[in-house]
């Protein structure tokens, strides 16, 4: 957890690399972590050409603010698509209307921009198009499931 006054640079922070899914990659700079107990994550990310960051998703208790450093792509959300390009702010509640997906649309090109999230103890991701739902907690918990496997209140108890 972050408790005194800290400042760094993109340039300083060695990134994780994701990409072993066809339509995602990117690389995560983490400034301050989802997982550590902060109640404010700060990442930059770099979107590879072509790619998108996340599957399309929403967060029940996190609000998500990006603002696009350099290159172009879109924002879909649960009402459609709009581009984005270097300067672009983009605010996603938390909820069904805080759908979102960034992609970057360039053949070449990478996307850049700096995401800035709450943390709550405990959030719930849906993802509308796979029918899953995650839960990640503050302290590094995280799970996926199928949101149609329900199982009794009582059962294996």
């Amino acid at each position: 957890m972050i408790e005194k006054v800290f400042v760094t640079k993109k340039e300083k922070i060695k990134p994780k690399h994701v990409g072993s899914h066809p339509a995602y990659e990117y690389d995560k700079f983490e400034v301050s972590p989802r997982n550590g107990g902060n109640q404010c994550a700060v990442t930059f990310y770099d979107i590879a050409p072509g790619k998108s960051n996340y599957p399309l998703h929403s967060h029940s208790g996190s609000e998500e603010i990006f603002y696009i450093i350099s290159g172009h792509g879109t924002v879909e959300t649960g009402g459609g698509e709009m581009p984005v390009s270097a300067g672009s702010v983009m605010i996603c509640p938390a909820g069904e209307g805080g759908t979102h997906r960034i992609t970057n649309q360039s053949d070449s090109e990478v996307l850049t921009y700096i995401d800035i999230d709450t943390v709550p103890k405990t959030d719930m991701c849906v993802y509308p198009e796979s029918g899953k739902v995650g839960i990640l907690t503050n302290d590094g918990f995280a799970k996926f499931y199928k949101a149609n496997d329900n199982v009794m209140y009582y059962e294996g108890e």
